[in-house]
């Protein structure tokens, strides 16, 4: 399993503003972006699938809460 001691800097970076801007508004237009901007790094080859993978499950639950 991947830590966050694991995750590179950039990744740590996302993985902070996401839970910032979901704890704050919840589903909204900002945390979108973020999401859309952390694949665009992923998909550039940036970022790795794992952490990619991390972001996107945290940006889901602060959008979409169970």
């Amino acid at each position: 399993m991947n830590c966050d001691n694991e995750l590179s800097e950039q990744a740590r970076n996302y993985i902070e503003r996401a839970k910032e801007i979901g704890k704050e508004k919840g589903d909204c237009h900002e945390l979108s972006e973020l999401c859309h901007l952390a694949y665009s790094e992923y998909r550039a080859g940036i970022m790795t699938t794992e952490e990619y993978s991390k972001i996107y499950a945290i940006c889901a639950d602060y959008a979409y809460p169970r």
